[in-house]
Protein backbone atom coordinates (compact mmCIF):
# COMPACT_ATOMS: atom_id res chain seq x y z
CA UNK A 1 0.00 0.00 0.00
CA UNK A 2 1.45 3.36 -1.05
CA UNK A 3 1.92 5.59 1.95
CA UNK A 4 1.02 9.25 2.22
CA UNK A 5 3.80 11.85 2.55
CA UNK A 6 5.83 9.88 -0.02
CA UNK A 7 6.58 10.50 -3.69
CA UNK A 8 8.28 8.59 -6.46
CA UNK A 9 10.64 10.88 -8.35
CA UNK A 10 13.21 10.70 -11.14
CA UNK A 11 16.72 11.27 -9.75
CA UNK A 12 20.18 11.47 -11.35
CA UNK A 13 21.67 9.16 -8.72
CA UNK A 14 20.41 6.37 -6.43
CA UNK A 15 19.41 6.87 -2.81
CA UNK A 16 19.74 4.55 0.17
CA UNK A 17 18.31 4.45 3.66
CA UNK A 18 20.42 4.57 6.81
CA UNK A 19 20.36 0.77 6.99
CA UNK A 20 21.83 0.51 3.49
CA UNK A 21 18.64 -0.59 1.75
CA UNK A 22 18.07 1.04 -1.61
CA UNK A 23 15.24 3.44 -2.36
CA UNK A 24 15.97 3.58 -6.09
CA UNK A 25 15.44 1.51 -9.23
CA UNK A 26 17.33 2.18 -12.48
CA UNK A 27 14.79 3.93 -14.68
CA UNK A 28 15.20 1.43 -17.50
CA UNK A 29 14.36 -1.44 -15.12
CA UNK A 30 11.19 0.02 -13.59
CA UNK A 31 8.96 -1.89 -16.03
CA UNK A 32 9.66 -5.44 -17.22
CA UNK A 33 9.33 -4.31 -20.83
CA UNK A 34 11.94 -4.36 -23.59
CA UNK A 35 10.19 -1.43 -25.30
CA UNK A 36 10.43 0.64 -22.12
CA UNK A 37 14.08 -0.30 -21.56
CA UNK A 38 14.95 0.61 -25.16
CA UNK A 39 13.15 3.96 -24.89
CA UNK A 40 14.96 4.84 -21.65
CA UNK A 41 18.35 3.84 -23.08
CA UNK A 42 17.81 6.19 -26.03
CA UNK A 43 16.65 9.11 -23.86
CA UNK A 44 18.40 11.91 -21.93
CA UNK A 45 17.35 10.10 -18.72
CA UNK A 46 19.16 6.85 -19.56
CA UNK A 47 21.37 6.98 -16.46
CA UNK A 48 18.60 8.12 -14.07
CA UNK A 49 16.62 6.32 -11.38
CA UNK A 50 13.11 6.15 -10.00
CA UNK A 51 13.44 6.90 -6.31
CA UNK A 52 11.09 6.74 -3.32
CA UNK A 53 11.41 9.97 -1.33
CA UNK A 54 9.71 11.61 1.63
CA UNK A 55 7.36 14.35 0.45
CA UNK A 56 8.85 16.86 2.89
CA UNK A 57 12.39 16.00 1.74
CA UNK A 58 11.37 16.51 -1.90
CA UNK A 59 9.64 19.83 -1.26
CA UNK A 60 12.50 21.16 0.88
CA UNK A 61 15.25 20.49 -1.68
CA UNK A 62 16.03 23.62 -3.77
CA UNK A 63 16.91 21.40 -6.75
CA UNK A 64 13.53 19.60 -6.84
CA UNK A 65 11.25 20.20 -9.82
CA UNK A 66 7.75 19.23 -10.97
CA UNK A 67 7.57 18.19 -14.61
CA UNK A 68 5.00 19.67 -16.97
CA UNK A 69 4.83 17.63 -20.18
CA UNK A 70 2.49 16.52 -22.96
CA UNK A 71 0.79 13.16 -22.40
CA UNK A 72 1.95 11.48 -25.64
CA UNK A 73 3.96 8.59 -27.10
CA UNK A 74 1.88 6.17 -25.08
CA UNK A 75 3.15 2.66 -24.42
CA UNK A 76 0.55 0.12 -23.30
CA UNK A 77 1.97 -2.17 -20.62
CA UNK A 78 0.80 -5.18 -18.63
CA UNK A 79 3.92 -6.29 -16.83
CA UNK A 80 5.79 -6.56 -13.57
CA UNK A 81 7.12 -3.35 -12.04
CA UNK A 82 10.16 -2.80 -9.80
CA UNK A 83 8.69 -0.22 -7.48
CA UNK A 84 11.31 1.54 -5.33
CA UNK A 85 8.58 2.06 -2.75
CA UNK A 86 7.89 -1.69 -2.72
CA UNK A 87 4.16 -1.01 -2.91
CA UNK A 88 3.24 -2.07 -6.45
CA UNK A 89 4.23 -5.29 -8.19
CA UNK A 90 2.40 -4.95 -11.50
CA UNK A 91 1.63 -2.12 -13.91
CA UNK A 92 -1.40 -2.21 -16.18
CA UNK A 93 -2.18 0.71 -18.48
CA UNK A 94 -0.44 3.38 -20.51
CA UNK A 95 2.81 5.09 -19.67
CA UNK A 96 3.82 8.27 -21.52
CA UNK A 97 7.23 7.88 -23.12
CA UNK A 98 7.19 11.65 -23.59
CA UNK A 99 8.38 11.93 -19.97
CA UNK A 100 11.72 10.55 -21.18
CA UNK A 101 12.26 13.49 -23.54
CA UNK A 102 13.16 15.70 -20.58
CA UNK A 103 16.70 17.04 -21.00
CA UNK A 104 18.97 17.24 -17.98
CA UNK A 105 19.58 20.77 -16.70
CA UNK A 106 22.24 22.07 -14.35
CA UNK A 107 20.92 22.45 -10.83
CA UNK A 108 17.95 20.11 -11.29
CA UNK A 109 17.77 17.15 -8.92
CA UNK A 110 14.65 15.11 -8.18
CA UNK A 111 11.86 15.52 -10.75
CA UNK A 112 8.23 14.63 -9.98
CA UNK A 113 6.29 13.33 -12.99
CA UNK A 114 2.72 12.28 -12.22
CA UNK A 115 2.77 9.14 -14.41
CA UNK A 116 5.77 7.68 -12.60
CA UNK A 117 4.59 8.87 -9.22
CA UNK A 118 1.29 6.99 -9.17
CA UNK A 119 2.27 4.03 -11.42
CA UNK A 120 -1.37 3.90 -12.54
CA UNK A 121 -2.57 2.34 -9.27
CA UNK A 122 -5.97 3.38 -7.96
CA UNK A 123 -4.59 4.67 -4.67
CA UNK A 124 -1.65 6.34 -6.37
CA UNK A 125 -3.88 8.16 -8.85
CA UNK A 126 -6.18 9.41 -6.08
CA UNK A 127 -3.25 10.56 -3.96
CA UNK A 128 -1.58 12.34 -6.90
CA UNK A 129 -4.78 14.22 -7.71
CA UNK A 130 -5.18 15.28 -4.07
CA UNK A 131 -1.62 16.51 -3.68
CA UNK A 132 -0.58 17.85 -7.08
CA UNK A 133 -2.08 21.32 -6.55
CA UNK A 134 0.07 21.79 -3.47
CA UNK A 135 3.13 20.37 -5.21
CA UNK A 136 2.82 22.87 -8.07
CA UNK A 137 2.85 25.70 -5.53
CA UNK A 138 5.58 24.26 -3.31
CA UNK A 139 8.09 23.18 -5.98
CA UNK A 140 9.21 25.04 -9.13
CA UNK A 141 7.75 23.64 -12.34
CA UNK A 142 9.96 22.52 -15.20
CA UNK A 143 7.92 22.91 -18.41
CA UNK A 144 9.54 20.31 -20.63
CA UNK A 145 8.29 22.01 -23.81
CA UNK A 146 10.13 25.24 -22.90
CA UNK A 147 13.48 23.51 -23.33
CA UNK A 148 12.82 21.31 -26.37
CA UNK A 149 13.25 24.14 -28.87
CA UNK A 150 9.88 24.00 -30.65
CA UNK A 151 7.57 27.02 -30.84
CA UNK A 152 4.72 24.87 -32.17
CA UNK A 153 5.03 22.31 -29.36
CA UNK A 154 5.25 25.05 -26.73
CA UNK A 155 2.22 26.89 -28.12
CA UNK A 156 0.20 23.67 -28.25
CA UNK A 157 1.12 22.79 -24.67
CA UNK A 158 0.21 26.21 -23.32
CA UNK A 159 -3.25 25.95 -24.86
CA UNK A 160 -4.02 22.78 -22.92
CA UNK A 161 -6.39 23.45 -20.03
CA UNK A 162 -4.78 20.79 -17.85
CA UNK A 163 -1.39 22.49 -18.16
CA UNK A 164 -2.72 25.88 -17.10
CA UNK A 165 -2.25 25.10 -13.41
CA UNK A 166 1.26 23.85 -14.11
CA UNK A 167 2.63 27.10 -15.55
CA UNK A 168 0.27 29.83 -14.32
CA UNK A 169 0.47 29.79 -10.53
CA UNK A 170 3.71 28.56 -9.01
CA UNK A 171 7.39 29.29 -9.59
CA UNK A 172 8.97 28.19 -12.86
CA UNK A 173 12.44 26.76 -13.34
CA UNK A 174 14.66 29.75 -14.18
CA UNK A 175 16.69 27.96 -16.85
CA UNK A 176 13.54 26.74 -18.56
CA UNK A 177 12.18 30.30 -18.64
CA UNK A 178 15.46 31.48 -20.18
CA UNK A 179 15.08 28.81 -22.87
CA UNK A 180 11.50 29.94 -23.46
CA UNK A 181 12.52 33.58 -23.91
CA UNK A 182 15.37 32.55 -26.23
CA UNK A 183 12.89 30.51 -28.25
CA UNK A 184 10.55 33.50 -28.61
CA UNK A 185 13.40 35.83 -29.61
CA UNK A 186 14.73 33.32 -32.12
CA UNK A 187 11.34 32.95 -33.79
CA UNK A 188 10.99 36.75 -33.90
CA UNK A 189 14.35 37.04 -35.64
CA UNK A 190 13.39 34.29 -38.09
CA UNK A 191 10.20 36.12 -39.03
CA UNK A 192 11.66 39.62 -39.25
CA UNK A 193 15.20 38.97 -40.39
CA UNK A 194 16.31 41.23 -37.58
CA UNK A 195 14.60 44.19 -39.24
CA UNK A 196 11.79 46.40 -38.03
CA UNK A 197 8.48 44.69 -38.74
CA UNK A 198 5.93 46.86 -40.50
CA UNK A 199 3.12 44.31 -40.86
CA UNK A 200 0.39 43.22 -38.49
CA UNK A 201 2.12 42.41 -35.16
CA UNK A 202 -0.46 39.69 -34.56
CA UNK A 203 1.51 37.47 -36.92
CA UNK A 204 4.72 37.75 -34.95
CA UNK A 205 4.74 34.35 -33.25
CA UNK A 206 7.60 34.98 -30.83
CA UNK A 207 6.17 38.06 -29.07
CA UNK A 208 2.69 36.55 -29.19
CA UNK A 209 3.89 33.41 -27.40
CA UNK A 210 5.78 35.44 -24.80
CA UNK A 211 2.72 37.62 -24.21
CA UNK A 212 0.58 34.50 -23.77
CA UNK A 213 2.71 33.32 -20.85
CA UNK A 214 2.79 36.76 -19.23
CA UNK A 215 -0.99 37.11 -19.60
CA UNK A 216 -1.57 33.62 -18.23
CA UNK A 217 0.37 34.37 -15.07
CA UNK A 218 -1.11 37.86 -14.64
CA UNK A 219 -4.63 36.47 -14.86
CA UNK A 220 -3.74 33.75 -12.37
CA UNK A 221 -2.45 36.36 -9.89
CA UNK A 222 -5.64 38.38 -10.34
CA UNK A 223 -7.78 35.30 -9.75
CA UNK A 224 -5.89 34.51 -6.55
CA UNK A 225 -6.22 38.10 -5.36
CA UNK A 226 -9.95 38.15 -6.06
CA UNK A 227 -10.47 34.90 -4.19
CA UNK A 228 -8.33 35.92 -1.21
CA UNK A 229 -9.58 39.49 -0.75
CA UNK A 230 -13.08 38.58 0.55
CA UNK A 231 -11.51 36.20 3.06
CA UNK A 232 -9.08 38.90 4.22
CA UNK A 233 -11.94 41.36 4.69
CA UNK A 234 -13.98 38.78 6.64
CA UNK A 235 -11.02 38.10 8.95
CA UNK A 236 -10.44 41.81 9.48
CA UNK A 237 -13.96 42.45 10.73
CA UNK A 238 -14.64 39.13 12.48
CA UNK A 239 -11.37 38.41 14.25
CA UNK A 240 -11.31 38.98 18.01
CA UNK A 241 -9.50 42.16 19.12
CA UNK A 242 -5.83 41.88 19.97
CA UNK A 243 -4.71 42.76 23.47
Amino acid sequence: MWRSRKVRVITPSPSTDDDGSTRSTPLGEVFASDEWATAVAASPLAAHYLTSMDYDEFVAAPSSRVLSYRWSKLLRLDCAVRDPAEAETRFVGDVALSVLDTPTLDGVGAVWADALNHLNSTEGLAMSLRTMGGIYLAVPTLPQYFVLGSVDATEAAMKRGWMHQEVAYGALDARAVECFVELCVQRHQEQTGGQRFRGNPFYLEGPKLLAALVAKRCRACAELANSCFPAMVWCKFHSPPRH
